[in-house]
Parts: C-alpha cells; structure tokens; sequence
C-alpha cells in the first residue's frame, strides 16, 4: 500500500513483528559469507555494444517490467528562466498552478545548485525556494 493512497476504511494487515533473536543470528551469520566474486571486466566488444545500444546491453541496469499502480500527487510545478537585459544575472521564476487539481493543488520546493566559488566555501552554492499555488 502505498503511503499517499487515500484510506476508503479496508483492512490493513500489519506485517509480523521481527522475532529479535533469529534476526539477530541472520545478522552475526552475514559476517562470514563470501565477498561477491561473479563481476565482469568489459573488454572493448563489450564497451562497443554498451556505447552502439545501451538499452540492449546486458551490462547495463535495466528497468523492471511491468507497472505498479500509484496515485498522482496534486502538483503542477513549472519553472523558467533568463538572462536579464543587461546579460549580468539569470532570473528564475518558479510557479504552482491550480489548472489540474484544482483546490487540492500543492506547493513546492525547489532546490538551486550554483556551480563556482561563492562567498562561504569556495565549491559553490545552493538555494532553497518553495511556492504555493496560485
């Protein structure tokens, strides 16, 4: 069940309680299994068909089939931007729109990574922003 699926009064079957003792032997046990050894070097064929079709490429994570039912989060978000006239700064604009969801439209957080030296650390900075629907 998924944590932002609305609650229509079924059953909810909690999982078992943990038995603490078996839990912690398969925990002292984990200590002396074999380190993984079954790795692969890619030799030049192998990196050629990784590069030619990455999709096709058995060395390369691939997505799990099939679909999981989920519930659509009430955003619409939307972000812009642009130099400014004098070209000596970039504007963002960050927005929440009410189109989709209505009354039930949620706010949002932004996240602004700057690349470069900025004033406290010399490796960058970040920015934080929220919006409310509108």
């Amino acid at each position: 069940m998924a944590a932002f699926r609305p609650y229509h009064g079924e059953t909810i079957h909690l999982p078992d309680p943990v038995t603490r003792d078996p839990f912690l032997e398969s925990i002292h046990r984990a200590q002396f299994k074999p380190v993984p050894n079954n790795f692969k070097k890619l030799d030049a064929a192998d990196i050629a068909q990784v590069r030619a079709n990455p999709n096709s490429s058995p060395w390369l994570p691939q997505q799990e089939k099939g679909t999981r039912p989920s519930c659509a989060l009430p955003y619409e978000l939307s972000v812009g931007g642009a130099l400014t006239a004098d070209r000596k700064a970039f504007a963002i604009h960050f927005a929440a729109g009410r189109e989709l969801f209505g009354k039930r439209s949620a706010g949002g957080a932004f996240h602004v990574y700057v690349p470069g030296p900025s004033h406290t650390d010399g490796k960058g900075s970040t920015r934080a922003y929220a919006v409310s629907p509108r």
